[in-house]
């Protein structure tokens, strides 16, 4: 009996030994938790694969809004006297424009100015330069004249020149909605980056993925309101006989660039290049 009591004691014994420990199998987990963190944190990502491809386009239309320029200079011997002569002249000016039709909207005076006009004496020999003199004031007011009708253009220059304008010049051509022109463009860019994308893709032989990004690289349009130059402070002389016909452009443009990212669905299948 005793010998048999030894037993079971000797073997509830050496089970102990070969049993680990709670708090050795925790050492163990957390040794081994921390081995994997290390490895996840370390291993290698790739970048997924992808296409990028640039596409151009131009969009072009008829300009459909033409501006012409003008100055109207008087003369007079007082600040007060030049400026009630230049609004006179003024007016006869848009006078004669609103009766081709051409409304308040359309015209634009900028630029209104009066200055003395001076008389220079060459001195005498040995004698100081006598200061300048002033002899009267100069009144300037540019104005501009947006039409649709570029047919009568040279109608305009015709009726503001006899109305006693100067300086006339244009016409300046534009686009009354330049945004839907340069949307246009950017469509039709687009549309040529998806094209060489394919054509990548299949030139690859794998099969084009999603979009990924898409990043535009420039756009431009005609503008849609010209501005206005400065009036001349001295005028050239209003032609006599009317101008000669005016032709407008044929097309105005917008061009665009954008910048597309394509995913790879099967890059495996890609072909090596040689």
């Amino acid at each position: 009996m005793a010998s048999e009591a030894w037993r079971r004691r000797i073997g509830r014994t050496a089970r102990g030994w070969l049993r680990p420990s709670r708090l050795a199998l925790l050492a163990a987990a957390a040794l081994l938790s921390g081995v994997a963190v290390v490895s996840a944190q370390t291993a290698p990502s790739s970048p997924p694969p992808t296409i990028t491809v640039s596409g151009q386009a131009t969009a072009s239309q008829p300009p459909d809004i033409a501006t012409i320029f003008g100055s109207v200079v008087s003369d007079a011997d007082t600040p007060a006297a030049a400026t009630n002569a230049n609004s006179q002249a003024l007016t006869a000016v848009i006078n004669a424009l609103k009766a081709l039709g051409v409304t308040d909207a359309d015209i634009t005076t900028s630029g209104f100015s009066v200055s003395p006009r001076y008389s220079y004496t060459q001195p005498q020999p040995g004698e100081p330069t006598p200061p300048p003199q002033i002899v009267g004031y100069e009144a300037v007011n540019g104005i501009s004249v947006q039409t649709k009708n570029l047919k009568g253009i040279g109608d305009l220059f015709a009726a503001m020149a006899a109305a006693g304008a100067t300086n006339l010049s244009g016409p300046q051509y534009s686009i009354a909605d330049p945004e839907s022109l340069r949307i246009q463009a950017i469509a039709a860019a687009t549309q040529d980056a998806l094209q060489k994308a394919r054509a990548a893709a299949a030139a690859l032989g794998v099969q084009l993925g999603p979009v990924l990004s898409v990043s535009e690289g420039f756009s431009n349009a005609p503008p849609a309101v010209a501005a206005p130059p400065p009036p001349a402070r001295s005028p050239i002389p209003a032609p006599t006989v009317a101008p000669p016909p005016v032709s407008p452009p044929s097309t105005l443009s917008a061009s665009a660039s954008v910048n597309v990212v394509f995913g790879i669905i099967n890059p495996g299948l890609a072909t090596p290049t040689p």
